[in-house]
């Protein structure tokens, strides 16, 4: 029997390694695969194993390959809405889900295995708003408008849309905007791999003078005056915005008020 201090444990681990990526394991997966599989008791039930494993890979990518590429469509996170919009039912999600493809993260909200499982809320909330846009409270703290810090997300939808439904958490409000200006002013920014509709800077300034009435006063004038202080502000576009929304004489004596 050879002695332990002449056994090169750094030589030991490489080939165990190697061995490991020829057989498409992990380190963990291989471990995992033991664990699973008490029995082993000789080499030949470990082959066994992992050829079973194999197996079922293998068999994973066969089913259900359109449900995995609707997951990479949407950065491997989507929503109940998004799944029956694909028309992909529960049967497929609870069988994907026994594989371990699949990770139930919430009510209505499933990610693929893979992915890391804690993202931004505001991803969050714009998945289950997936035609709304950021606006109002939402907006004005993204363009640092305002030191309020919002309670809850505001979303734009058309009205011509039929309002989604909405999980307990992450706290959404929805607005209903006119068909006819709620394209306008859109730009998106990136949120890990997500991009998210919102709002630009004159778009906002416009909408919280002509939802004056259903928002804190002392926010609409703090906002008004950081844009009147802003680098950024492009009066040209603001004017042409409010002209759209038809808040522009109302728009024009607050900004007189400055």
């Amino acid at each position: 029997m050879p002695n332990m201090e002449d056994i090169d444990s750094h030589y030991i681990k490489q080939v165990l390694l190697n061995a490991f990526n020829q057989a498409g394991l992990r380190e963990e997966d291989f471990f995992n695969l033991v664990r699973r599989n008490p029995n082993i008791n000789k080499l030949d039930d470990l082959i066994a194993a992992i050829t079973a494993e194999d197996k079922s890979k293998k068999n994973e990518t066969i089913i259900y390959p359109d449900v995995i590429e609707v997951f990479k469509k949407y950065n491997g996170i989507v929503t109940a809405t998004i799944l029956k919009k694909n028309h992909i039912n529960y049967y497929q999600l609870n069988k994907l889900e026994e594989m371990g493809m699949i990770i139930k993260l919430k009510r209505g909200l499933y990610a693929l295995k893979d992915i890391r499982y804690i993202i931004d809320e505001i991803v969050e909330a714009a998945l289950f708003v997936p035609k709304g846009v950021l606006c109002l409270y939402s907006a004005l703290a993204h363009h640092e408008l305002t030191t309020y810090t919002p309670s809850e997300y505001n979303f734009a939808i058309s009205r011509k849309e039929r309002k989604p439904s909405l999980p307990d958490y992450p706290p959404i409000r929805l607005f209903s905007y006119d068909d006819d200006t709620f394209d306008m002013g859109i730009e998106t920014i990136d949120k890990e791999g997500h991009v998210i509709r919102i709002y630009d800077l004159e778009r906002t300034i416009c909408d919280i003078v002509k939802y004056r009435n259903k928002l804190d006063a002392n926010v609409v004038k703090e906002s008004l005056n950081n844009y009147s202080s802003s680098r950024k502000r492009n009066y040209a576009k603001l004017l042409k915005y409010a002209g759209k929304m038809r808040v522009k004489s109302i728009l024009t004596n607050y900004l007189e008020v400055l």
